[in-house]
């Protein structure tokens, strides 16, 4: 039915494929974002801590992918980071921004929209 032509060429392109998808995948687009700590809440029962992180680039501009960085400290479990679970980001930590550039946001809590809060780039030096 197929000439065998006709499969080499076939067999070729879809190596050809494979390579380039390898070649792209090891490639280093990475940004390397730097996070510094923006604030703490502490938790009453225990010593576990949330914390909000600022992500900035090596430019040192917000990253405006994700300006904040939220996650839980668990100091009753060896000082490990876990991020939020589902429940905590959806109905108290989770942040929702408003406006976004590479010098300011724009944000307030899921939990209260009636409150914003401005993350403003003075002179941050890291």
């Amino acid at each position: 039915m197929f000439t065998n032509k006709f499969i080499n060429k076939i067999r070729l392109v879809i190596t050809l494929f494979f390579v380039f998808v390898l070649l792209v995948s090891f490639t280093n687009n990475t940004i390397h974002i730097k996070s510094y700590n923006l604030f703490k809440i502490g938790i009453s029962k225990d010593a576990n801590e949330v914390n909000f992180d600022i992500n900035v680039t090596p430019e040192n501009d917000l990253y405006t992918k994700k300006p904040v960085n939220i996650y839980w400290i668990k100091y009753t479990q060896n000082n490990k980071q876990e991020p939020l679970t589902w429940i905590e980001r959806t109905y108290a930590c989770e942040i929702e921004y408003t406006h976004v550039s590479k010098d300011y946001a724009i944000f307030h809590f899921v939990f209260y929209k009636k409150e914003s809060f401005t993350l403003k780039r003075s002179r941050w030096i890291f």
